[in-house]
Parts: C-alpha cells; sequence; structure tokens
C-alpha cells in the first residue's frame, strides 16, 4: 500500500499557476531593455546624440549609439524616449540618512547612488546591505563610517549616536589609529573627521572645541595604510591647509594601481578665505577632493530664503507632504536653525567666496564632486546643488559631469555615473535639455536604476505615503 501522502489536485493546480508566474516573472526580469529615440547626455564629455538606442542586459549597458546603428535584441522591453533626454543616475557625495522615507525620495529625483555619512559604522553597513538589491526603492548607499571628533566637539554629546564598537573621541594618536584600524576590519573604506570649531556658523555662541592636529595626522595615516579615503569637514582655510599639509607626506605611499580612490577629501566647500596658489598646488600633487555643498551653506545664511527657493518649484512642492510643507514654511522652524546657527551675516557674506573657491579649483583641474549634505530635502537637494554650481560659474555639462562621471571616481570606481557599455545601467530620462537649463534635470519622467524601471510619479507616491 502506498502510504505517501497524495496532493489534492486543486492545490497542485495552485503551485503550478504560481510557478508559471514565477517563471514568467524572471523570463521578464531577463528581457533585455531598450530605450529608443532620446537625445543622449552620457556625461563623459562628448557631444549629445540625437535620436539614439541604449541596449541593456542583466541590468548593464550593452550597447548605445545612433537609431539604425545598434540592433535592437528580439522580445526586447522597448521604451519611447522620442523628444526627451537621457542621462546617468546622478550621485550625491555628501548625504545624512534621516528616515526610510529618504531612500525613496532619492530614488524618485534621480539619485540613484550616495555616499552617506553616518556616526555608527553598524548602521553604515546594514544600510549599504539593505539598498544593495536591483529592485531596491531607493539609491545605493556607500558608507562613510564613523565620524571622528573631539570631545566636546561638533558631533559629540546629546543627540549624536555612538558607535558601538568604535571610539569617535580618541584622545591619543595611538587610539585614533587603533579606532581606524577597527573601522577597517570591518571592511568600510571612507572615514570622517570633524576638523572646526563652528565659529564660521555658530557665533556669537562659545566656540566648540577642535580635534587636536596629532590626532587629525594620525587618523589620516592610519586611513591611508589601510588604502582608506578620510573625508575630512574643514570649512575654514586655516583648518584646510592642516588637512592639506598632513595629506602631502601620504601621497607617495599609495599604490598606483589603486584606483582612484586617494587618500582625503574636503567634504565641504572652503568659506572665509579665498583659497591661494599654495593651496591649489597642494590639491592638485595630492589628488585631493573637493566637494562644495552649497546647499548647507546656502541654507545657513538664512533658513527662510533657502526654503522659499527650494519650494518655488512647483515641482519640489508636489512631491512633499502636507505635514513637511507646513514645518518647512513655518516661523518655528526657521527660529530654530537661527538660534543653533546665529552667525548668519557672516555666511551669507561669504557665499561669493564658496562660489570663488570652486571656480578656483575646477579651473585648476582639481577633481570636484557633487554632494549636499542636505538632510531636508534628500533627492531634491541634487537639484538645488547642480543649480548652485552652475550659478557660480561651471556650465551644464561641467556640474552634470561632477555629479555623475566624478561620483564614479569618488565611489572607487564603482561602473556607474556615465553611461559606457558595461557601466550599471543607472539612467535618467527626461522630458527637457539640462544643457540648455540645468534646472531641466527636475523634469524626470522614468529613473531606471541597475537595468530596473521605475516611473518618477509613483515613485513620489509611495515616498508620501
Amino acid at each position: 500500500m502506498d502510504e505517501r501522502i497524495k496532493t489534492p489536485p486543486d492545490r497542485v493546480m495552485k503551485v503550478s499557476l504560481i510557478l508559471l508566474a514565477l517563471i514568467a516573472t524572471a523570463a521578464l526580469a531577463q528581457r533585455p531593455l531598450v530605450v529608443t529615440g532620446g537625445t543622449l547626455i552620457d556625461c563623459t564629455g562628448s557631444a549629445p546624440v540625437e535620436n539614439s538606442v541604449v541596449v541593456i542586459r542583466g541590468g548593464k549597458i550593452d550597447s548605445f549609439g545612433v537609431s539604425g546603428n545598434i540592433r535592437i535584441p528580439d522580445s526586447a522591453q522597448v521604451i519611447d524616449a522620442r523628444g526627451k533626454y537621457i542621462i546617468p543616475g546622478l550621485i550625491d557625495c555628501h548625504i545624512h540618512y534621516d528616515s526610510p522615507r529618504d531612500l525613496v525620495q532619492l530614488l524618485a529625483w534621480g539619485v540613484t547612488a550616495v555616499n552617506c555619512m553616518f556616526e555608527s559604522t553598524d548602521q553604515a553597513l546594514q544600510l549599504e546591505k539593505q539598498t544593495s538589491g536591483d529592485s531596491v526603492h531607493s539609491a545605493q548607499f556607500h558608507g562613510t563610517a564613523p565620524i571622528f571628533t573631539a570631545v566636546n566637539g561638533w558631533w559629540y554629546g546629546p543627540g549624536f549616536p555612538i558607535d558601538s564598537t568604535i571610539n569617535r573621541f580618541p584622545i591619543t594618536p595611538d587610539d585614533a589609529r587603533e579606532q581606524v584600524a577597527k573601522a577597517g576590519l570591518k571592511h568600510l573604506d571612507k572615514i570622517k573627521i570633524m576638523y572646526d570649531d563652528m565659529s564660521w556658523c555658530r557665533n556669537p555662541l562659545a566656540p566648540l572645541t577642535r580635534m587636536d592636529k596629532n590626532i587629525l595626522n594620525a587618523i589620516m595615516a592610519a586611513a591611508e595604510h589601510r588604502n582608506m579615503v578620510t573625508e575630512v569637514h574643514a570649512p575654514l582655510f586655516r583648518d584646510a591647509m592642516d588637512v592639506l599639509s598632513a595629506a602631502c607626506p601620504l601621497l607617495p605611499k599609495r599604490s598606483p594601481i589603486v584606483f582612484p580612490l586617494d587618500c582625503f577629501a574636503f567634504a565641504h566647500g572652503i568659506v572665509d578665505e579665498e583659497v591661494d596658489s599654495a593651496f591649489t598646488s597642494g590639491m592638485a600633487d595630492t589628488r585631493g577632493w573637493y566637494i562644495p555643498t552649497f546647499c548647507v551653506f546656502e541654507f545657513l545664511a538664512g533658513v527662510k530664503g533657502f526654503m522659499e527657493h527650494a519650494l518655488s518649484d512647483e515641482r519640489f512642492r508636489a512631491a512633499l507632504p502636507a505635514k513637511l510643507l507646513e514645518e518647512y514654511s513655518s516661523e518655528n522652524y526657521y527660529k530654530r536653525y537661527r538660534e543653533r546657527y546665529p552667525n548668519v551675516e557672516f555666511v551669507n557674506s561669504h557665499l561669493k567666496v564658496l562660489q570663488h573657491n570652486m571656480m578656483t579649483l575646477h579651473k585648476r583641474g582639481i577633481r570636484i564632486a557633487m554632494g549636499t549634505d542636505m538632510w531636508a530635502f534628500p533627492g531634491i537637494g541634487a537639484h538645488l546643488e547642480l543649480e548652485y554650481m552652475v550659478e557660480s560659474g561651471m556650465t551644464p555639462m561641467d556640474a552634470l559631469r561632477c555629479a555623475t562621471q566624478r561620483g564614479i571616481e569618488f565611489l572607487g570606481g564603482v561602473p556607474v555615473g556615465t553611461i559606457e557599455d558595461n557601466n550599471r545601467a543607472d539612467i535618467l530620462i527626461l522630458d527637457r535639455n539640462p544643457l540648455t537649463d540645468i534646472r531641466n534635470t527636475r523634469t524626470i519622467r522614468t529613473v531606471i536604476k541597475h537595468g530596473v524601471v521605475f516611473e518618477h510619479a509613483a515613485l513620489v507616491e509611495e515616498s508620501n505615503r
């Protein structure tokens, strides 16, 4: 007698239908994706390609070129982009994570990869893992952690998280080296240092404690030894020169095969003085990075004016929930930041210095990446930053390259950021030409991340639930 349990026929049918549905879904996911007819701006510096074709297989760019010269695979899923503009996904090289809503909003506004600063190394690794999947409704996170600072310095005390395994407040060079080694053993390749007393934005409040220069030197040297990048918050020129002098002895030790993770980056623009020839030469010699973060300086120069400017764009207003719009338009919100950062007059009077410094470095060929440091407007901030970069003197193409091609390099050669063969397929389809007006990057119709198609409107709706 056969004692095996027999599955009822109706259950067999249900299981079969589920399996067929899964097979069909897998087959659809494996189909090539083709974007046709749009004007392709690949952000390598090449001229735009009208009536283009971009073929995507397995989440990567398989081929691209002029329509008629590129074969469209049989059974491909085709997106008609006639009259549209195709650019790479944007990369924000300086953000902070606030809430799960940030993840969807970043992607909705075409930011497909980010460099995020974390106090906690565990949170950095968690977010990297959480956002690594092709179909995840989020930009892909690359973590910088931890954020080292001084006792009683900025990012110290109540309200700032403590890393469970790493002391973010080393008080001796030996301790600093030990903590960097711990971060390296967790396979993090970027760390951050706060090297600033914050007087430039906090006067007449008492200045905070700035990290000791010997600790700065020890952290940067230990990071270089492990082929890690040190991102330094040092917006005052005298402090930036300390960082540069700490970086200069390190470069000859860096293996030339490490591309292009060089040893340090300025995580903010320099606000108080115009950079001199010694600084620009040092940046060229060390191949240092410079991330201007105009958004955060514009915010500190006048919160109300910054918010009014951002929210004057109906696209941004329509994409934010009513509760946030109310908060960002309230006098209490403005007052809170004026009390926390009262030196508004100084910051406002030095915005031209920020612009000058970025353009001085840009003309010298120093590598500049786009970053916002903008917690209030995830994703949206990238478009504001591009606008400020162009207002400072960059061409729209130059600004786009900072937000795409340079972003690849800053992330360590991750194959995204330009539309080239074998690069990961992170692509935006825009309604209008960003080369005639950089604000047209906001006219996003479709986001393609790792070859997966997302509609902007649907992502905006999701971010507001």
